[in-house]
């Protein structure tokens, strides 16, 4: 059964451990900028849609929002670094696209840039990464296996005339 922390976790494990983003030093796993201190990057859930897959298994569309950071003075050089960044995670999780088979399949939907004023005659750059990843899971946790579910019903039907 997948879950959504399983699947924070493992994007997390492919963005982290990746050699094109040797750059990104810190990873968070959260829906925001954590730190500025340098280069970093979060990943995070901004909502989950649930549709019905069998009597068992839903399947789920996760809507997760990576964001990426670099800082710099120079806004073209800012800029670019940014876009080069966010444009190596799409590569990454293009390759990625169903984290070793964990998920049926994710792709980057698109992609936002910014920058923000950090004071002191320093620019944020950044690139948020609308990331969709569709996975499968249970319907009913464990604690209701105790629960009985019915799998069928008996029925008799009589004829009145």
């Amino acid at each position: 059964m997948t879950t959504s922390p399983e699947i924070i976790d493992l994007v997390y494990e492919v963005l982290s451990t990746a050699p094109e983003l040797t750059e990104i030093r810190e990873w968070k796993k959260a829906n925001s900028l954590l730190t500025l201190a340098s280069t970093g990057g979060s990943i995070g859930i901004e909502k989950e849609v649930y549709d019905v897959y069998d009597r068992d298994m839903d399947e789920v569309t996760a809507y997760m929002n990576i964001l990426v950071w670099v800082k710099n003075t120079d806004p073209v050089a800012g800029e670019a670094a940014v876009r080069d960044l966010a444009q190596a995670v799409r590569n990454i999780l293009t390759q990625q696209h169903n984290l070793g088979g964990a998920a049926d399949e994710g792709f980057v939907h698109e992609i936002n840039y910014a920058t923000a004023d950090g004071g002191k005659s320093l620019l944020v750059h950044l690139a948020e990464l609308d990331f969709r990843l569709k996975y499968y899971t249970e319907r009913y946790a464990d604690q209701d296996a105790d629960n009985p579910i019915a799998t069928s019903v008996n029925v008799s039907a009589e004829s009145y005339e």
